[in-house]
């Protein structure tokens, strides 16, 4: 007679090795994973560290004392309309559980839910927390903090996706996604070798200054990636309020400028006239980054910055003079 024995092994964690992100790190501990946490912009700024567990396991499975989040979670609250996207992708909308308010959002599946109140309008704190509570600062469980907005590569921002599948028990679909994004990115990159450069302006005056990122940031990386010469690459900040005078200075050859401010060329012109010294002023060449904007949110917070690899391909189109009516993203702005 033969006798068969079953034996039963307890799920290992996902390894995970996290190539862009400097603010988050996935690490398999038995049956569990550790997530480290740190501030991209100062990674030896630890932000939160925890295990996410198999909700099946029992607690006090994970090895050591830090605390333990039992995944998949239930239900979400949410503070940040950038977070919405990675749930989309990986088909959780159901997991919301609440959001600020309808006026951030512009995903119509999103603002379905909120008009059923199947999604609850308002603060956490509010009302009853969902099981898990995403912040943009420092905190402990059962609050997450999620700082990709920090992230110094566009790579690094959509990343995140990853962690947003060990939490809502789609590991295997946030890979797919993320390689995905990552090879269509990679492979536009790689076509700008060689690339004549071309001088390229960010944002635009705001309160009296013109806060400008510098190279080590989401669109700082991004230009260097399309192949263009970003005017203030020398600028070792993350962000930098500048005087007019001295942008307006230094980018009066700017062939192209992306995200100027809310307003018309005319508008801007009357209020600053010293801009109109800009090439790409006289050129034509504004592009303001709300072709998918709504009558509620903003696409571009919400799903345009989750999109690098659109993004870097809208951008690589104007660079190359292509006609604006096949960008994504981006529109030429009005004279």
């Amino acid at each position: 007679m033969k006798i068969l024995f079953l034996v039963f092994l307890a799920p290992m964690g996902w390894a995970i090795e996290v190539e862009f992100s400097r603010g988050l790190s996935l690490t398999p501990r038995g049956a569990c994973t550790e997530v480290k946490i740190q501030d991209p912009r100062n990674p030896e700024v630890l932000l939160q560290r925890f295990f996410l567990r198999p909700r099946q396991l029992p607690e006090g499975i994970c090895p050591g004392d830090l605390e333990e989040l039992g995944i998949p979670v239930r239900n979400l609250d949410l503070n940040s309309s950038t977070q919405i996207y990675p749930l989309v992708r990986l088909g959780e909308v159901h997991r919301i559980h609440s959001f600020p308010s309808r006026e951030w959002v512009q995903h119509p599946m999103v603002q379905e839910r909120m008009q059923s109140g199947k999604i609850e309008l308002g603060e956490p704190e509010k009302k009853a927390a969902a099981e898990l509570v995403f912040q943009v600062q420092k905190t402990v469980l059962p609050r997450i903090c999620i700082p990709e907005w920090r992230e110094p590569h566009p790579l690094g921002y959509v990343e995140w996706i990853r962690l947003y599948g060990l939490l809502v028990g789609r590991p295997a679909l946030a890979e797919f996604v993320f390689s995905g994004i990552r090879r269509r990115y990679m492979e536009l990159r790689d076509s700008r070798t060689g690339a004549s450069e071309v001088r390229v302006l960010l944002n635009g005056p705001y309160r009296g200054k013109w806060p400008l990122p510098g190279q080590e940031t989401y669109f700082g990386t991004l230009l260097r990636d399309a192949g263009a010469e970003y005017v203030f690459a020398d600028q070792k900040e993350a962000s930098l309020d500048h005087e007019i005078h001295e942008v307006v200075h230094r980018s009066r050859d700017a062939e192209v400028w992306l995200h100027p401010s809310g307003f018309s060329c005319e508008q801007m012109i009357q209020e600053h006239p010293e801009i109109s010294a800009i090439q790409a002023v006289a050129s034509g060449n504004l592009f303001r980054h709300d072709r998918q904007d709504g009558p509620t949110g903003r696409g571009w917070y919400e799903q345009g910055l989750a999109s690098p690899d659109e993004v870097l391909a809208d951008v690589i189109k104007i660079l190359d003079g292509k006609d604006a009516s096949v960008l994504i993203w981006y529109r030429r702005v009005d004279r």
